[in-house]
C-alpha cells in the first residue's frame, strides 16, 4: 500500500501603501511538517514591484521529489489568485506571477493607508523519487568490456590512445555539443571517431557510463564531481549537470564549502548554489571557526 500524500502548509502576509509600494521586508522563513519531520522547507517572497510577486521556494536536503505547490493569494479574506505548479524535479521552485495593483485596489475598498496580501503556499508532498533504474545497463556492461567496439557502438570518442565506446543516438539526445559536432561532421568519419583533449579518460568514462544508467555509481568524492560536473557544463549535458549538483549537495562540509561554491560559480549550478548558500547561513559559527584556526596556523 502506497503511502498517503502530505498536505502542507504555510501562510505570511505582506502590507502594502495605498500607492502600492512595499512596506515591510521581503518575506523569509523555514518550516516543517510533523508528518514530514526530516524534510525542511525555505521560502522567500518579494513583491518586486506594484502588480509582481516573485516566490522561491527550496526544500533540505536537496534530492528530487514527487510534490505539487499550489501558491494561493487573497486580499480581504477574497481568493484573488490561484496558481499551481507541479515541483518534480528540481530541488527548488521558483514562480514569478502577477497580483493585483495596489492603488486600484486601496481605492476599491476605500484604504487610504494600507492594504494587506495573505500568501499561502500549499505543498502536496508525495515522497523523494527513487533513483531511475536503467534498461542499458546491460548494454553499457558489454561497452566496456568489449574488445570488438564497432559491434557494441557506432561512435568512438578518443582521449590520448583510450577508445570509449558509445552509441551516436546518445550523443545527440543528451549533450547539444556533441551533437553539432556530429551533425557538422566534425569527426574521422570512418567510424565516428570524435578526439576530445580537455577530459580525461577516467571522467569521460563516468560520462559514458550516465548516458547509459543514468547514474554515477558508486558516487565519487566531490572534487571528481566537480570534474564531472566540469564536463557537464562545457558539453551541455543537462541531465548529468543536474544530478552532480544533488549528489554535490550532498558531500558539502565545512571544510569543502568554499572550494564547493567558488567551481560551482564557475559552471553556472544554480541549484548547488542555493544549497551552499543555505549550508553557509546554517553553519557560520563552524565556518567562522575553522577560518579563524587556519589563519592562526598561517
Amino acid at each position: 500500500m502506497s503511502q498517503p500524500d502530505i498536505q502542507i502548509k504555510h501562510i505570511w502576509r505582506s502590507l502594502h501603501t495605498n500607492f502600492g509600494y512595499t512596506i515591510t521586508k521581503p518575506y523569509s522563513a523555514s518550516f516543517v511538517d510533523e508528518l514530514l519531520p526530516d524534510v525542511e522547507f525555505n521560502i522567500f517572497c518579494d513583491i518586486v514591484n506594484n502588480n509582481s510577486c516573485k516566490i522561491f521556494l527550496s526544500k533540505t536536503p536537496c534530492k528530487p521529489a514527487n510534490a505539487t505547490v499550489q501558491m494561493l493569494i487573497k486580499y480581504h479574506d477574497e481568493k484573488d489568485e490561484i496558481h499551481e505548479y507541479p515541483w518534480l524535479d528540481d530541488c527548488t521552485f521558483e514562480c514569478d506571477f502577477p497580483i493585483l495593483d495596489g492603488r486600484e485596489q486601496a481605492r476599491k475598498h476605500d484604504s487610504p493607508h494600507f492594504i494587506s496580501y495573505t500568501f499561502i503556499c500549499c505543498i502536496t508532498w508525495r515522497g523523494f523519487k527513487e533513483p531511475s533504474q536503467s534498461v542499458n545497463q546491460e548494454l553499457y556492461n558489454h561497452l566496456k568490456h568489449s574488445s570488438t567496439l564497432p559491434v557494441f557502438g557506432d561512435t568512438i570518442i578518443v582521449i590520448d590512445k583510450k577508445e570509449i565506446p558509445v552509441h551516436k543516438i546518445l550523443l545527440e539526445n543528451y549533450s547539444t555539443v556533441f551533437s553539432e559536432m556530429l551533425k557538422a561532421g566534425m569527426t574521422k568519419s570512418a567510424n565516428k571517431r570524435i578526439v576530445v583533449t580537455d577530459v580525461t579518460v577516467d571522467i569521460m568514462e563516468k560520462v559514458v557510463e550516465f548516458l547509459y544508467t543514468k547514474k554515477i555509481n558508486p558516487v565519487p568524492e566531490y572534487d571528481v564531481l566537480l570534474s564531472i560536473m566540469k564536463v557537464a557544463d562545457k558539453y551541455k549535458f543537462k541531465d548529468l549537470k543536474v544530478l552532480c549538483q544533488q549528489k554535490l549537495s550532498e558531500k558539502v562540509t565545512v571544510e569543502n564549502v568554499f572550494e564547493i561554491f567558488e567551481k560551482n560559480s564557475l559552471y553556472g549550478g544554480p541549484l548547488l548554489a542555493k544549497c551552499v548558500l543555505l549550508f553557509m547561513v546554517e553553519n557560520k559559527s563552524s565556518i567562522t571557526e575553522l577560518e579563524t584556526v587556519t589563519v592562526m596556523k598561517i
